[in-house]
């Protein structure tokens, strides 16, 4: 059975305006919000290798993270769930009993953000929360899909990374990102190292799966798709590019075009890690306590076939990989109906390579 159809239906963005391109400069080079990013947007005297890590200090619905306004840079963004505005410190030494009651979800430490109250840690470990260390790349997640309060089937916690995607104002700096733009060969480069600790489900009809996704958008038509590609999941992924998912998402009609950590990728090519199946249920397909590296290179034939296979559900799209920009980079952390997924994910990386 293919993975479940991701939602994103909460990620709408307010319009960003022209005039305020100084501004929005400003936030790029500033990280708002505790992003980090050691390049900078990718022209022709770029160096060879541009990168782009997560390092987040808030935790925010995804359509504040995905806000050009406010949002540019890291964020942990939230869908279908309540906001999580309260900071809960607790120790890192293991021995400590709050620690421990958090990191047995997910397999690291940090400041909490949680909806529930600061006082009730019994409260708090039921359900979703966050763990975030100063200035680190290091994230804990855990996302419990009874905290779902929309009609939308589904609940996710989601690191992003949000790159301006405004057209410039007549004379103004191009601040869009768009790699193929200028005709030269560049690569897309998504690296991370992934510990999961928790994904269960109650039944059946339970799903939980994490994956990184790259939203690309179309700067003629101003329409977005996504590229998926499967990390961990409660249940065996496709096993040929011929069965890897491929459809609309169900929140807001996006294309997704999606591929699996494996050796024979439907697009792209798989540098390490291998799709990690996690169902905590059984024992002996439970997923390891250590740490997984994995790294996945997307090559402009890859951007092109992506592109084309979007197509095909949006006609819409530009054919040509020169008009997209990258709208942001984001790991999905996605429950649907009773289920749980708890896990860390360290130095999730964008890097644009130039060959």
């Amino acid at each position: 059975m293919p993975p479940r159809v991701p939602s994103f239906s909460s990620r709408a963005r307010r319009p960003a305006f022209a005039g305020l391109a100084a501004i929005l400069l400003s936030l790029m080079q500033a990280s708002c919000g505790g992003g980090s990013s050691s390049g900078t947007p990718v022209t022709p005297a770029d160096p060879a290798i541009t990168s782009y890590t997560i390092v987040p200090s808030r935790v925010a619905p995804s359509a504040q993270c995905e806000d050009e306004i406010t949002g540019l840079g890291s964020c942990v963004g939230i869908n279908q769930q309540p906001d999580m505005p309260n900071t809960v410190i607790v120790g890192t030494a293991p021995a400590d009993p709050a620690t421990a009651l958090f990191t047995r979800r997910t397999g690291t430490t940090g400041t909490l953000r949680t909806a529930q109250s600061p006082n009730d840690l019994t409260a708090i470990d039921a359900h979703s929360f966050v763990q975030l260390k100063n200035n680190s790349a290091e994230i804990g997640i855990y996302v419990n899909g009874l905290d779902r309060n929309t009609a939308i089937p589904a609940t996710s916690v989601n690191p992003l990374y949000q790159f301006f995607t405004t057209p410039p104002a007549a004379g103004a700096i191009d601040q869009r990102v768009m790699p193929w733009k200028d005709g030269v060969a560049r690569d897309l480069e998504l690296s991370f190292d992934l510990t999961v600790r928790t994904m269960r489900r109650a039944d059946a009809q339970g799903f939980s799966q994490s994956h990184p996704v790259i939203e690309l958008i179309d700067t003629v038509s101003r329409r977005n798709f996504y590229i998926t590609l499967g990390a961990a999941a409660i249940q065996p992924f496709p096993a040929t590019p011929e069965t890897d998912f491929f459809g609309k998402d169900f929140g807001v009609g996006k294309a997704i075009v999606s591929t699996v950590f494996r050796d024979n990728p439907g697009f792209g090519i798989r540098l390490a890690g291998n799709a990690l199946v996690c169902d905590s249920t059984s024992p002996a397909t439970a997923c390891p306590a250590t740490p997984t590296s994995f790294r996945f290179r997307l090559r402009p034939q890859d951007i092109a076939f992506v592109i084309a296979r979007a197509r095909t559900l949006d006609p819409l799209l530009s054919p040509n990989s020169a008009d997209y920009a990258i709208d942001n980079f984001s790991f999905n952390n996605e429950v649907n109906g009773e289920a749980e997924v708890g896990l860390t994910l360290n130095n999730y990386t964008l890097n644009i390579i130039r060959n």
